[in-house]
């Protein structure tokens, strides 16, 4: 018997049982419910990035996970992944500073809004939790091509490691998803230094 026939089951007898066979209907419900959640994890150099694609795929896309070639800058490197889908995509990109950085929400808005403002405007809506953790989160409004199409798209930040104003890590996402695809994504990422 699939699940959705023993669902359909539950629910007929489940709602001319007792109390413990509404009981055990709840519990059919929530196993359902947990079993459609389908955690990721996914090694982006030296991190391990774990997310629940389940908001993704309900936007009825097949997912696609390539990582990013790494950078090597002066005073970080830079380590990415795309989650794409036929028609959004969510770029994590992780940097990685070694030791001690500023990682207050004035550093995470500027270091989006230098890249961001280069075509457009940033409208931050929110401190927002990002993996349990405080981060900040914008709808980033700019322009494209000769037609100067106008396009949005869901920006964020924070530090995985953070302990107030210094953390070690930044991580950044630039999401094309509808705005409450992207904030769920956003809820549930865990990103961590591999062991």
């Amino acid at each position: 018997m699939d699940l959705e026939t023993l669902g359909t089951f539950l629910i007929i007898k489940g709602s001319h049982q007792t109390m413990f066979g509404k009981v055990i209907l709840i519990g059919f419900m929530l196993l359902v419910a947990v079993a459609s959640a389908e955690i990721k994890t996914v090694d982006v150099g030296p991190f391990v990035v774990e997310f629940d694609t389940t908001g993704l795929a309900d936007v009825g896309e097949d997912l696609t996970v390539d990582l990013e070639l790494p950078v090597q800058l002066e005073d970080h490197n830079e380590y990415g992944v795309k989650i794409k889908g036929e028609d959004y995509r969510i770029f994590v990109t992780c940097y990685d500073y070694g030791g001690p950085t500023d990682v207050s929400k004035i550093r995470l808005m500027d270091d989006i809004e230098s890249w961001a403002l280069l075509n457009g405007k940033v409208d931050w809506t929110q401190i927002y939790s990002i993996g349990g953790r405080p981060g900040v989160f914008g709808n980033h409004t700019y322009t494209y091509g000769p037609k100067k199409m106008v396009a949005h798209n869901y920006v964020a930040s924070y530090s995985p490691d953070g302990v107030g104003d210094k953390g070690s890590i930044i991580a950044e996402f630039d999401s094309t998803y509808p705005e409450d695809v992207t904030t769920s994504f956003l809820e549930n990422i865990k990103i961590k230094r591999g062991g």
